[in-house]
């Protein structure tokens, strides 16, 4: 029969196991989403535009603006990145159980491709899609 010394500290090795694989579970989540919304993100034709590109127009803008973070959400835009750069990126964060992980989009115009119909390629939006399928797979 255990001790009560020997109870508490398989006790506490249990505890330390749950929040262990309550954060990597956090963590797939965050991360299947990202997923997700970057490869679902629709990147600009000019083929299919009612009007011109505008010059020096580059397709991807907003696929490379995302960006996942831990505690606060990011703010401003970045550089044009690559969707892979994007997922390496979001790998690399430090998820916990405290904090609130982030994915954010800050492109001017991505509100109006998700709600909007701004995209034929998504004319209903991908993000709340993508919010919706990970929820189902992860309760």
């Amino acid at each position: 029969m255990a001790t009560a010394t020997q109870f508490d500290a398989e006790l506490g090795s249990f505890g330390v196991q749950i929040e262990d694989d309550a954060v990597a579970r956090k963590r797939e989540a965050a991360l299947d989403i990202l997923r997700q919304v970057v490869l679902g993100n629709p990147v600009g034709q000019p083929a299919l535009w009612q009007s011109p590109a505008p010059k020096g127009y580059v397709g991807g803008y907003s696929r490379g603006n995302w960006q996942m973070t831990s505690g606060d959400a990011a703010d401003g835009i970045v550089a044009l990145r690559s969707p892979a750069s994007v997922l390496a990126e979001g790998e690399e964060v430090e998820v916990s159980l405290e904090e609130t992980t982030w994915i954010t989009n800050n492109a001017p115009y991505v509100a109006r491709l998700e709600y909007e119909g701004w995209s034929s390629q998504a004319p209903d939006g991908w993000i709340r899609a993508a919010v919706e399928r990970s929820r189902a797979r992860y309760e």
